[in-house]
């Protein structure tokens, strides 16, 4: 029997098996029966699917929290009048703007570079009163302001559209979702997260807390960030 391509050798103990809910299929059932068989829950009664399942929408929202790089989109961005923009309400974090995409959002102009406000303040303190212009020069981004962005040259009576790149969620997780939205390189995160969500709220399995704590600091090692038991260790 061939194993699935992420594996671990330890195990935690727990689960009983007696028989439950059928895992996803592909990429993410392999993933699924991973958790399944860490936990010592191969058949699925303490953790099924459907209790596995909320816990995989948060391992996706922790692992974009900390690489917002993680899972990105391209975005035509309408704008409007003025300096003044609104990212998209289901924006994680910008990441970058491409170019101009004309007032009929299908015309490829200009590329556009991002500047900092507190640079374009020193750069051109009176850039917000500049006329109007066809294209944008411009995206200019406050670490304050995470829902807005400026333009520049502001807009004039008939914006353009821009292609931005953004960081965005992930569809919430459902039996008929398949494919891993990550990298495979995110798998042992994501299989770490689930483990140290599950184990967190099982109230049978000897020190179950602590061995969720282990899992999350493992999680956290999995991003490449230093957990503060580690940086306690290190002194």
């Amino acid at each position: 029997m061939t194993e699935p391509a992420t594996t671990f050798t330890a195990t935690i103990d727990g689960g009983t098996p007696a028989g439950g809910e059928i895992s996803p299929s592909g990429v993410m059932g392999e993933l699924f029966d991973t958790i399944s068989r860490q936990l010592q829950d191969e058949t699925g009664v303490a953790w099924p699917p459907s209790a596995l399942m909320p816990y995989a929408d948060l391992a996706f929202a922790e692992i974009i929290k900390f690489h917002p790089q993680s899972h990105v989109a391209d975005s035509l961005i309408e704008l409007v009048a003025g300096a003044r923009q609104t990212f998209p309400a289901d924006m994680i974090q910008f990441m970058e703007a491409i170019c101009n995409m004309g007032t009929d959002g299908d015309t490829v102009g200009p590329t556009i570079t991002t500047i900092k406000k507190s640079v374009m303040d020193q750069l051109l303190p009176n850039w917000m009163t500049y006329p109007s212009g066809d294209d944008v020069s411009h995206v200019i981004t406050d670490d304050r302001q995470s829902s807005m962005f400026y333009v520049f040259p502001p807009q004039g009576d008939n914006p353009v559209t821009i292609l931005t790149v953004l960081s965005v969620p992930v569809a919430k997780m459902t039996s008929d979702i398949s494919t891993f939205p990550f990298d495979p390189s995110y798998k042992p995160a994501f299989i770490d997260y689930m483990i140290f969500r599950a184990l967190s709220e099982e109230t049978t399995i000897p020190n179950a807390l602590n061995k969720a704590n282990s899992f999350y600091n493992k999680f956290l090692r999995d991003l490449g960030i230093k957990s503060e038991v580690d940086k306690s260790l290190k002194g």
